[in-house]
């Protein structure tokens, strides 16, 4: 890397980096001011001046930002840097200023997949694992989800569907008991009616009113469809009519 190499140009962009730093009030060399940066002069990536924003569009090039320099080049490729991130020619999802292939190389930056992408900017599988939530949360939320589930069961046992009306409310039933079914099997009930599980109540209310949904149809012109060859098909429908 040569931070004065000037292949274009080189006199008058040489003159304005040092009439910014004069004009600014320091000595020619030292940098003292913020609103100095990298000016990353293309198409040669490795061309640099330190100068203000104004001066790197005069000079048309591309300014890498307030306090950048060109003298940081981590993966010592004659680049520096803050040109490599601001010409795109390296990634720094983190937004240190230090591309993310050092960030990694350093252990600044944990790569766990391993993909070159930091960890704060990919979340990786293990860390995903980590962020779960512990066990008594998860088990704390099933059980006031289950509270609120119950208690919107209605007194016939059904539990009303999102829009409303007679028609939906066999299969929203059926839907709901089954996680009470679920839930009595993962707590080690063999049978969700046994007394000792909480909602074994509200799994009969819900189980007595889908039969009580039920009609006889003629299933033999579908032989298919007749299990027990007794030309009888059962189906559960509360829609009026």
């Amino acid at each position: 890397m040569n931070r004065r190499k000037m292949t274009y140009r080189g006199v008058w962009i040489a003159l304005a980096a040092a009439g910014v730093l004069l004009a600014s009030g320091v000595g020619a060399g030292t940098r003292a001011y913020a609103d100095l940066g990298a000016c990353c002069l293309i198409p040669a990536r490795t061309d640099c001046v330190e100068t203000t924003a104004g001066s790197c569009s005069d000079m048309y090039g591309v300014y890498a930002g307030d306090g950048t320099n060109c003298e940081a080049d981590c993966n010592s490729d004659g680049a520096p840097d803050a040109c490599e991130i601001a010409l795109g020619t390296a990634d720094d999802c983190n937004n240190n200023g230090v591309p993310d292939e050092c960030d990694i190389a350093a252990g600044t930056s944990a790569d766990c997949q391993p993909n070159g992408i930091p960890d704060e900017c990919d979340l990786c599988t293990n860390r995903r694992a980590s962020a779960r939530a512990p066990a008594a949360d998860i088990e704390q939320a099933i059980v006031h989800g289950l509270e609120f589930l119950t208690g919107l069961q209605n007194a016939d046992g059904s539990w009303d569907g999102p829009y409303g009306g007679e028609c939906n409310r066999v299969a929203v039933t059926g839907l709901a008991v089954l996680k009470l079914e679920d839930r009595a099997r993962e707590l080690g009930f063999a049978d969700p009616l046994n007394p000792a599980y909480l909602y074994h109540e509200q799994v009969i209310s819900a189980l007595a009113y889908i039969t009580g949904t039920s009609h006889d149809v003629d299933v033999s012109a579908e032989p298919a469809m007749d299990g027990d060859g007794d030309a009888i098909g059962t189906y559960f429908n509360n829609c009026p009519g």
